[in-house]
């Protein structure tokens, strides 16, 4: 299936959801902060972001990935449920916006979801200079 780039710095909440995502058969590169999550967005054509980071927004992540990538799906996955702060999540480039607690069942298919209309497509990596194809394989440049 798929590579999900998954940010959230909850490291207890991280693992569950990349252990759930990864037994349903997706790639799942995991990210505790924006400054990690800079290295793997670029590899995955869906992301999971929260808002709240030790080292910024979330929403930060979401307009860097919407401006490089305007193809690429993104969910926000955050605590922050106000009207308010929904919209400026979809505002910011957000296309589904989910609020916790929520349940992993609906995270799955909000992202398969996302995966119909996004596709798959190869995928530059700047950081080793290679391309990923749509079955994940590494093609060095």
């Amino acid at each position: 299936m798929a590579t999900i780039a998954l940010l959230e710095d909850e490291q207890d909440l991280r693992e569950e959801v990349a252990a759930f995502l990864s037994g349903r058969g997706f790639r799942v590169l995991q990210a505790g902060s924006l400054a990690e999550f800079s290295t793997l967005a670029g590899l995955a054509r869906v992301a999971v972001v929260d808002v709240m980071l030790p080292d910024g927004s979330g929403l930060d992540a979401v307009r860097m990935m919407r401006q490089a990538s305007p193809r690429t799906g993104i969910v926000m996955l955050t605590a922050l449920g106000s009207l308010d702060e929904r919209v400026a999540g979809l505002g910011a480039g957000a296309d589904h916006y989910l609020v916790k607690p929520f349940r992993l069942p609906e995270l799955e298919a909000v992202l398969v979801a996302l995966l119909r209309r996004v596709g798959r497509d190869w995928v530059f990596d700047g950081t080793r200079n290679s391309l990923i194809s749509p079955d994940n394989h590494t093609l060095e440049l």
